[in-house]
Formats: C-alpha cells, structure tokens, sequence
C-alpha cells in the first residue's frame, strides 16, 4: 500500500477506532446546520507559514489516573516506551512526549518535504507494542529520575497541593510519575499492552495547508477557531454542545491546610474553583492579572517567586496561585492573595492599567508558544479533551474589563495550602 493511501487508511482507524472520542463540554458560537461532528474531524490544522519544520501531535485519553493502586508510574513508563521506538523508528525527528492524569501528548518534529513519512510512521509505530527491552531501558530511565527527585522539597509540595484539589488519596492525587516505591514495583513486560496507543486526535502546524492535510487523511480538518475545511474545500462549522453552560464548581467549600516540614522554603498555594463552561482565554487573563499584581518586579525581600495558571481536574477548571517565600516572610500570604481576587471582584483594573495588562497578557501567551510543537500540543489537548481549539490572537483581542470581572466572580472558595518549616522558624 502506497505512503497516501496507508496514512488515509491508518487515519480512519485513527479517528473512528479505539477509544471513545471527547465530548465538547463548552458551546462556543452558534450552531450550524450541517455542522461537522468532533469524531468525523480528522485533524487540527494550524498553518504556520514562515515555520521551518512540521509539528505532529498525536492526543490519547488515557492517562496517570488509568494506573492501578500500587503501580503509579505504568502509563509514564508506557508513554516513555511508546516514543523510544517512535524515535528509532524515525530515525532523525525528535519525539516528546507529555503524560498528563487524563491525557497521553506524543510530539513529533519533522521536515516540510518529511512530515507525511513521520506521520505514516507515527500512527504505525503507536498503534504497535514496544518490545519488552524498549521498556526495560525506559523504566530504567524513569527509576533513575525518580530516585533522584525522591523525597525533594518541591515534590513533597505538589504532592499535598494534588491531594488537596482532588479532595484526598484519589487517583487524580496520585503522583504522575509514581514513586519510588511503586516505580519498583512495575514489570517491563506486563506495561507491553498499555503501550500500544490507537484511537486518538492529531494536530499539524507547519507550512502545510489544511486542505493538503484533509485529502490525504480523507477527512474533514479543523483549523483554531473551529473553522471545518471540507475535502471539497468548502468550510463548515464545528458542531458543539447545544447543552446550557455547566456552572457546576469542582468544589462548593472553603479548605485551609498547613503541612510542616523540615525544609528551608515555605510554600502557599490558593486554588480557585471555576465552572467547567468557563471561557478559558478569559480565565488565563484573570491568572495574568493576578500573577503580575502579586509578584511585582523587581521582587520584594523573601518572594522567591508567584505564579498563577489554570489547572484542569476532573472535576473542572482551577486557577491556582502558588508562592515561594523565605520562612520568615511566608505568612499570610493566602490571605494577601484572597485580597487581590476581592480588588478584582469589585472592577477590573482601570484603563491605562488594564490595557497594559492586557498587551502583556497578549505578548506573554504567544511568545508562549514560538515552536510550532509548543501550538501543536496545546491544539491537540483541547481537541482531545471535547474543545473548540483555541485561536489565541482571535480571543485576546476581543478580551474586555466586563469579562474580567464576569469571569472572577464565577469563581468558587479557595483551598489554601501552606508547606513549610513551623511560622517564623
């Protein structure tokens, strides 16, 4: 079989086979007659004209939370595995790969003039098992980075943040990476069957044109923004949820937790649950607006650093805000952040400052992703997990102060976590 007629075979398999396909959770414009469905798309296409190379992200529902009690770590080493022999395979593009709690993201680097090889090989060598000595090597690799990581300070922190947002020892607490106890534990030859990945989304970025990428899968593409590009070149909307917006919040109750430890930092986190029908640009510019307002430059004395971002449980959306203080100066902190969210809830920052917030804002979340496999990955993530994938430029330019405010007073109460030596010790 011939190199397009074998990826427009694998592509069906890919797209219809396997795994059950996302669910849109959000409703993002009107909907269309003749509206494409998510499980007939057969790719996220973003074209990157003046890009050198092609990015192919391929997006898996499974994830950390599908490993057995005792045996954390099985989907890592699987992943892990799964690209050692993706990239010997290649021989020449660079493979990552990103393991999430509900997710499995291979990413893969190829040339203008290669990128239709790399996919080729890519949905073969995926859908097959790595032989038992890949897996050895790759669960030797990762026992070695988690003995090195066993027992730090900053683990020991995330490690009671997870267990905190999940509501306790869940399988979404679990660490991702397992321990070193359950990394022991784990046997080469039985993660072969978990190795194989079949069933999952892809996204392109690159000097590639979207309908290029639909004649060879055979298959409707959609392009960020929900734009669906149709084998005959015409274009359709992508259907989405007709269903009212869930405002349902990951958690309805305040939780305040302090963990002391024998450690020379202090940590304070302050998690804010929001709803899942949350518009997400606009809530990653709540965390930007927050991130900046709290961790001015340059820093004050014994702030080591604040960031802000949004998480994603199971449960929904959060936006969490996490601090590195010198002990001394670490206490209170959640309350100072709880502060800042109350400014926010009142008004959004007047004008010039919020139109200062907001290039900033702009500039910070493109340049987030200059590589094309930095865009693929997100597309690709959002797409698998039943959501119109983002374009980004579009959604920040229509960002105003009314929807800063809308969206922070959607959120939840706090779970706040401190961890550190014993206050002022």
């Amino acid at each position: 079989m011939g190199g397009v007629a074998l990826i427009t075979a694998l592509a069906l398999s890919w797209v219809h086979g396997g795994q059950a396909q996302a669910t849109p959770d959000t409703a993002v414009g009107p909907m269309v007659s003749k509206a494409i469905p998510f499980d007939s798309i057969g790719a996220v296409v973003s074209r990157r004209s003046w890009s050198p190379i092609v990015a192919l992200a391929f997006h898996f529902s499974v994830g950390s939370t599908d490993d057995p009690p005792g045996l954390e770590g099985r989907a890592r080493v699987a992943a892990e595995g799964a690209a050692l022999s993706l990239m010997a395979l290649l021989d020449g593009p660079s493979v990552e790969v990103h393991v999430g709690r509900r997710e499995t993201v291979f990413t893969v680097r190829a040339l203008p003039d290669e990128w239709e090889r790399a996919l080729d090989l890519s949905f073969s060598a995926l859908a097959s098992a790595p032989t038992v000595e890949v897996l050895r090597q790759a669960l030797a690799e990762h026992l070695e980075r988690v003995a090195f990581e066993d027992g730090a300070p900053l683990s020991e922190f995330n490690d009671n943040l997870d267990r905190l947002l999940a509501g306790g020892d869940v399988p979404g607490a679990r660490p991702i990476d397992g321990t070193l106890e359950s990394v022991v534990s784990l046997d080469a030859a039985a993660i072969v069957v978990q190795a194989r990945f079949t069933g999952g989304q892809l996204a392109i970025v690159g000097p590639i044109e979207p309908l290029e990428v639909a004649t060879i899968l055979g298959n409707p593409v959609v392009v960020p923004g929900g734009r669906v590009i149709r084998l005959d070149a015409s274009e359709a909307a992508l259907a989405t949820s007709a269903a009212p917006i869930d405002e349902t919040l990951p958690w309805s109750a305040e939780a305040r937790e302090v963990v002391v430890a024998g450690v020379i930092n202090s940590w304070t986190a302050a998690a804010y649950p929001a709803p899942r029908g949350i518009p997400r640009t606009q809530l990653e510019f709540v965390a930007h607006i927050l991130e900046e307002q709290l961790d001015p430059y340059p820093p004050a004395d014994g702030v080591f650093g604040i960031e802000a971002e949004v998480r994603d449980l199971a449960a929904g959306p959060v936006l969490v805000v996490i601090g590195t203080f010198r002990p001394d100066v670490g206490g209170g902190w959640e309350d100072r952040f709880a502060d800042r969210v109350d400014e926010l809830i009142a008004g959004a920052p007047p004008s010039p400052f919020f139109e200062s917030f907001l290039k900033r804002f702009r500039a910070h979340t493109l340049l987030a992703e200059p590589a094309p496999e930095d865009e693929a990955r997100r597309l690709v993530s959002e797409f698998g997990l039943g959501r119109v994938p983002r374009d980004l430029a579009a959604e920040i330019s229509l960002l105003e102060p009314s929807a800063v405010t809308a969206t922070i007073r959607r959120l939840g109460p706090p779970r706040m976590l401190r961890f550190g030596p014993p206050q002022g010790g």
